[in-house]
């Protein structure tokens, strides 16, 4: 097919071992999970428009464990880092405390982001889904991952001391993915 994206593989291994996973999974996976993958993609999506970030965050996890599917790792990811801002801004905290160090932030954003969004985004290329890749949402959600890695990559040369700038977090995810 012209103009689909060839398949490009992350340096990191999760996200190769996580997609050849996914891949075979798929070959196995029953009317029923099928059937069950979708539900709970309905009330990942139900959830995630509420802005109940944790309740989607895990029926997305639940959805892509039944039938590995692009949508539903992506979003998985994004419901995760919106779960992370929610709850740090939910906490009132004197200023000048930090909300979120550099402790775990760049390993974890790092290994997120490779088991999640790149795994949703590559099974779509794979799948040579040329209607998702060229959505609007596939779009945002690619931007988006490249702006997560970016900032992965920035805080994993700062000391773990350092503060993690929530307002840059909140950049990369941008709106909602979904309305």
């Amino acid at each position: 097919m012209a103009g689909v994206p060839t398949l490009e593989r992350s340096v990191l291994p999760d996200t190769t071992r996580l997609l050849d996973q996914a891949i075979a999974a798929r070959a196995s996976a029953t009317v029923d999970q099928q059937r069950a993958s979708r539900a709970l993609i309905r009330d990942g999506d139900r959830a995630y428009r509420q802005h109940r970030y944790a309740m989607a965050r895990r029926a997305y996890a639940n959805a892509h464990a039944n039938t590995p599917n692009p949508y539903a790792y992506v979003m998985h990811g994004d419901a995760h880092w919106r779960e992370v801002l929610q709850a740090k801004s939910r906490r009132a905290r004197p200023v000048g405390i930090c909300q979120l160090d550099n402790r775990h932030f760049a390993h974890d954003l790092e290994s997120d982001v490779a088991q999640h969004q790149e795994v949703g985004l590559a099974l779509a290329k794979h799948d040579r889904d040329v209607s998702l890749i060229r959505s609007p949402w596939y779009q945002r959600a690619d931007l988006s991952t490249a702006c997560l890695r970016e900032l992965a990559t920035f805080y994993r040369a700062q000391p773990s001391s350092q503060c993690v700038d929530l307002q840059r977090l909140q950049g990369c995810l941008g709106k909602p993915l979904i309305k």
